[in-house]
């Protein structure tokens, strides 16, 4: 009799007891393949149920679940778990054996396979990977199964520990999740990396791999906020420097002499306008061999690169600084000065358009410059200040 896939002993349609036996099996069989805690591809080999005998039906059966079960690895999934997973106990030293067993064997699988796939220069199917292995297809199954599940009972055993370690990075510029994913995937590496020789428990031993990775995520993170941050402001600096010694002396300054204005090495100047230098650089035409510089693609309107920069540094500084002003003087300050791309208005325009007199909008006008020069001068951004009073 054919039941889910499997020949269950013999005529079991003349046997009213076999029958039910069968189906009670086959019912087993199915909370077996759809249980997210079950090993469940044991099914697959003889151990069980010596009376199982393997069909092409079976084996369609052990991959559907495998492909099922195969969904439940995502780290999206156990980044949602260790926000609600309870706390599950600790794997004793017989488990945290036997799963490592697994877990090396599943490896070792992984790694005939990828051998295949180089020697065949194609992706492998499972017949030619069992083949290769030197087992049948519903074994491979099986031994892929077991250490899936291994490995996902070490990953349950431990995903408590995600939110735990994430919440000492908190307040480094990544969220509480990112942080939890970047920990999913060093759990998921320790699982790999674990070796019961080095006479430590797994959790130890994941502890260090989970934080590792939220480390270096958050190291990642601020190294490229720091560089692009500091770099828009280093070039903010050197160019007002460069524009006020300008103002006084009516030429561009030496190196030497920027140098000795901003208080800047010579050697972080050059780096710094080397790292921005592609803006300029010569565009080879594909017509001649001549370079086209940036006075040539430029239109009549086009602004310098560097005022861009300058002006996007100071567009963002503002924003922060305009939000402890009241709604009166950022209004006030919006219409003389034009802050949302609209033409700047005298003092007499603004008190008409706001209905007030133009003695009010003035002494608004100087409580928000003297609010921001405070604060600015608290932030180190004196070399805007200078600018926006002229």
């Amino acid at each position: 009799m054919h039941i889910g896939g499997f020949v269950v002993g013999g005529d079991c349609g003349n046997n009213y007891f076999a029958g039910f036996w069968s189906s009670h099996i086959f019912m087993q069989l199915l909370k077996a393949c759809t249980s997210n805690n079950s090993a469940l591809f044991y099914l697959g080999t003889p151990f069980c149920f010596p009376y199982f005998v393997e069909t092409t039906d079976q084996r369609a059966f052990l991959k559907v679940s495998l492909s099922r079960r195969g969904q439940n690895d995502s780290y999206r999934n156990m980044c949602r778990s260790a926000y609600s997973a309870q706390s599950l106990p600790p794997l004793t030293k017989e488990e945290e054996y036997r799963y490592f067993a697994d877990v090396q064997d599943l490896i070792a699988l992984e790694k005939k396979k990828a051998d295949l796939e180089v020697k065949l220069g194609r992706a492998s199917s499972y017949q030619e990977w069992a083949d290769h292995v030197g087992c049948s297809i519903c074994r491979l199954y099986a031994r892929i199964g077991k250490g899936r599940a291994a490995k996902r009972k070490m990953i349950a055993a431990n995903l408590s520990m995600l939110s735990s370690i994430a919440k000492e990075f908190h307040g480094h510029g990544l969220s509480h999740q990112e942080l939890c994913q970047e920990g999913a995937r060093g759990l998921v590496k320790s699982t790999e990396k674990f070796d019961v020789s080095h006479k430590a428990k797994f959790s130890t031993y994941s502890y260090y791999w989970i934080r590792e990775r939220m480390f270096a995520a958050v190291q990642k993170f601020q190294s490229i906020l720091m560089d692009g941050r500091s770099l828009r402001r280093r070039v903010a600096f050197i160019l007002s420097c460069k524009e006020e010694f300008h103002k006084i002396k009516g030429r561009n300054p030496s190196i030497d002499e920027l140098s000795t204005i901003s208080n800047i090495d010579i050697i972080k100047i050059r780096q710094t306008f080397f790292s921005v230098r592609s803006v300029r650089r010569p565009v080879e035409s594909k017509y001649n061999d001549k370079h086209t510089g940036w006075e040539q693609i430029q239109g009549p309107e086009s602004q310098s690169p560097w005022r861009g920069i300058w002006h996007n540094e100071l567009k963002m500084e503002l924003q922060v600084l305009f939000r402890t002003l009241s709604p009166r003087e950022l209004q006030v300050l919006s219409l003389r000065y034009g802050l949302h791309g609209d033409e700047p208005l005298s003092l007499f325009q603004t008190a008409a358009l706001l209905k007030l007199t133009h003695e009010a909008v003035r002494k608004s006008e100087k409580h928000a410059f003297d609010k921001v020069r405070k604060l600015a001068t608290e932030s180190g951004l004196q070399h805007y200040l200078c600018r926006i009073s002229n």
